[in-house]
């Protein structure tokens, strides 16, 4: 996993010391749903998964370009995830439970955030891990907007840098960083449904199968590298207890384990149901998702997985430990976080020395125009593709046109002669937009700017004396023939 991560790190931008700590718990068997899971072929229970916990806790320090020294880091970033690994099943299903930031030392802001790396190095590593070997791995989560997870108290800082999402911004951001960085992690397709979802940022909409466009437009569906469908890929008349993978700390699993299950959902409640019973036990005003990503299909295999039997990982008494201590922490005011950071350094070198998670340090060196960076990123968002040598708020490189206010080369026109065209390089001139039969040689030197003789169909004329006057309208008078 380090080298992904780091792989992921390296799209990043700025100069930073960043420390990363990887703690795994040692797995366990455990059920993944509330109903045994049948297989139909060899009659047995292939409910059971071994089950682990990964952390991953990042803590930055930004330097100047020349700056050498090692200073001491402030965790900043951390994300919680639960892993569910059969591979007699050949399945492996992957939980995102919490993401924080404590917006302390955040790197300067860039499409890539020092969270999003993590997320995606995480992601890809696994992609890579069961490539080829006829497993499918997916990922599971359901977004809900909280001041804080992993940091406390660092919603209370006064840190312009800790920004705490809205429902919508929290839905918006997920399927920003989950299909929209190619360079780092490319997913198959991905499914997303709000339960609760009337209301999505000033969209006063009821959503269901037939009416999603808008919010499409809203978010960032139709720009991701991947296709999202509204809804969920179970069967809506399947039974939920069997369908629905249980995970800690999910609203699904606490409205099937709630005091009100045995009223509303049995053994025949279908997935449907299941729904619409989330959708009643949520409606607080919050709009929250369940998104389901596809990371890897299951395929033909064309190669053996080996099993890792040297996964450097802790008990489960030991990460219990850990994650009471981390959540233990204060990072209100800057001095809170430094102290808690040094705190929890130390805490996790204990570790390190004994053997039980895994640290690297990695130096970010990498030049950023911060300016031009967010220029191309809000215009590629907008749809504009950019050249190679953009310039910054310069959009006329990616265009390309004729002369200023010079509309003539828009409209398909008769071809002229090389006297009409010395007449007609005029600014403004709107000759070139009439279709007219041809003029003779006395009328052409009548080419004047704002001559509008060429609107008017009229018999042929004989030949008359040539009228350079701008505004000429003797042409629109019909007459007798001299």
């Amino acid at each position: 996993m380090k080298s992904f991560l780091i792989n992921a790190l390296n799209n990043l931008f700025g100069y930073a010391n960043i420390d990363l700590y990887i703690i795994s718990s040692r797995p366990e068997k455990e059920a993944l749903y509330s109903k045994k899971q049948i297989n139909k072929k060899k009659k047995e229970n292939y409910n059971i998964y071994d089950m682990r916990n990964v952390l991953i806790l990042a803590a930055n320090k930004n330097r100047n370009k020349l700056d050498e020294k090692n200073y001491d880091t402030i965790f900043n970033s951390g994300i919680l995830c639960n892993e569910y690994i059969n591979l007699e099943e050949n399945k492996v299903i992957l939980y995102i439970s919490k993401i924080d930031t404590s917006g302390w030392e955040n790197l300067k802001r860039q499409p890539l955030s020092l969270i999003r790396a993590i997320i995606l190095g995480y992601l890809s590593y696994y992609q890579n891990l069961y490539k080829d070997t006829g497993v499918s791995v997916t990922l599971h989560l359901y977004t809900r907007a909280k001041p804080n997870y992993l940091f406390p108290t660092s919603d209370d800082a006064n840190n312009t840098d800790k920004h705490v999402l809205t429902d919508s911004e929290l839905i918006n951001w997920w399927i920003k960083t989950l299909s929209h960085y190619p360079k780092v992690f490319i997913p198959e397709s991905g499914y997303w449904y709000c339960p609760t979802g009337e209301r999505i940022g000033h969209l006063q909409t009821v959503m269901n199968e037939n009416h999603n466009e808008d919010i499409k437009n809203a978010l960032k569906i139709n720009t991701s590298i991947c296709p999202w469908t509204w809804g969920y890929p179970f069967e809506k008349s399947s039974y939920a207890l069997e369908t629905i993978p249980q995970f800690p700390d999910d609203p699904k699993n606490s409205l099937l384990h709630s005091k009100k299950r045995a009223s509303l959902i049995h053994e025949r409640t279908t997935v449907r149901e299941f729904f619409e019973y989330l959708a009643i036990e949520n409606l607080s005003g919050t709009v929250s998702a369940c998104m389901i990503l596809n990371i890897l299909s299951s395929s033909e295999k064309k190669k053996d997985f080996k099993k890792n039997n040297s996964q450097v990982n802790i008990d489960k008494v030991d990460y219990d430990k850990l994650i009471d201590y981390v959540l233990s922490l204060n990072y209100a005011l800057e001095e809170d976080a430094e102290n808690s950071s040094k705190a929890l350094h130390e805490y996790l070198q204990q570790l390190v020395k004994q053997k039980k998670i895994i640290h690297f340090n990695y130096k970010l060196n990498k030049e950023f125009e911060e300016e031009e960076e967010e220029e191309k990123e809000e215009e590629k968002e907008k749809g504009i593709k950019f050249s190679e040598a953009i310039h910054v708020n310069n959009l006329q490189g990616s265009i390309k046109r004729k002369n200023v206010n010079d509309i003539q080369g828009l409209i398909k026109k008769k071809k002229i002669t090389s006297t009409q065209e010395s007449n007609n390089n005029c600014i403004n001139n709107l000759q070139g937009l009439v279709k007219r039969k041809k003029v003779t040689t006395s009328q052409d030197s009548a080419n004047n700017i704002n001559n509008i003789q060429g609107l008017l169909k009229r018999k042929n004329p004989t030949v008359q004396k040539s009228t350079n006057n701008v505004n000429d309208v003797q042409g629109l008078i019909k007459r007798k023939q001299k």
